[in-house]
């Protein structure tokens, strides 16, 4: 059945099988629910909040759940989701306060910090806490922001929070000048012929060529403000027109001194013969960034 809804709304499993765990909680034990989703009183959105806010009742209180808060649709047609967020974990807690701490007590085992890409060549890195471990964390970093400003620093207070939890995390005395490792994907031509043939960060996904060679280069600088550890380039090879791998090098080379400003001048415009040439380059970037 799953493996239907799949197909039938074009998403993933994973989204299949909460859809399908939706349907299954509405038609057994929240019929109100059911009946203002289909009557257009409650968006589905609406309708998976309360099923995810009341999955840890019994399936006597999750329909006196249903029926309080659902039974009369008017009740909630002027409220917004906070409210409605609200007033469903409320009704919760009053319905079965020993399921709320139940459930409490398993989130906090499953806290953890994930990462995932954001738009223009940035990152979210996202830590989901227990409540008072994520206020003290929010409230040091407010409070180191205003304590720069007052100084006056110049940065916005978010650009002051992002700065010193890199900081802190990383235990670096500056945001900027951090030691970081990034691997990189690109083509020969991006990384030495000034091609724009877009580079490929693992875990991130795809960014501009001119960015990843700005990477390398502040990678390979090694002047005083420059900051560079140096970076490594191991060749991939693949057919012609193709992406599929077939060699590769066992060793990295190092870059050679003067690539920095040899890729800030544009790079060689000289041709390479594609049947000699390595399509790809791994090129591990290690620097402060």
């Amino acid at each position: 059945m799953a493996a239907q809804v799949v197909l039938a709304r074009r998403v993933s499993p994973v989204r299949g099988s909460q859809c399908l765990g939706l349907a299954k909680a509405l038609i057994a034990e929240m019929p109100h629910t059911l009946s203002a989703l289909a009557h257009g009183r409650l968006n589905e959105w609406r309708a998976t909040l309360l099923v995810r806010e009341s999955a840890c009742l019994t399936v006597a209180d999750r329909e006196a759940f249903d029926a309080e808060l659902c039974g009369d649709p008017d009740r909630f047609a002027s409220w917004g989701d906070k409210r409605f967020i609200a007033e469903a974990r409320s009704l919760t807690a009053r319905l079965d306060q020993a399921a709320l701490v139940r459930r409490a007590a398993k989130a906090e085992a499953d806290r953890r910090v994930t990462i995932r890409p954001a738009p223009d060549t940035m990152a979210q890195v996202t830590a989901l806490l227990a409540v008072a471990q994520g206020v003290a964390v929010h409230a040091a970093l407010l409070r180191r922001a205003d304590e720069l400003r007052a100084q006056g620093d110049e940065r916005s207070k978010g650009q002051i929070m992002a700065d010193t939890l890199v900081e802190r995390v990383t235990g670096r005395t500056s945001a900027e000048r951090c030691r970081v490792d990034v691997q990189l994907v690109m083509t020969d031509r991006s990384l030495l012929n000034n091609a724009d043939d877009p580079a490929f960060v693992p875990g991130h996904g795809v960014v501009p060529a001119r960015w990843a060679r700005e990477l390398v280069a502040r990678a390979s600088d090694t002047t005083d403000d420059g900051g560079g550890l140096g970076a490594w380039v191991r060749r991939l090879f693949t057919p012609p027109g193709g992406t599929q791998l077939v060699a590769m090098e066992a060793r990295s080379r190092i870059a050679p001194p003067g690539l920095a400003q040899f890729l800030r001048q544009g790079g060689s415009r000289l041709a390479i013969l594609p049947s000699l040439r390595p399509t790809l380059c791994l090129v591990s970037v290690l620097h402060f960034a």
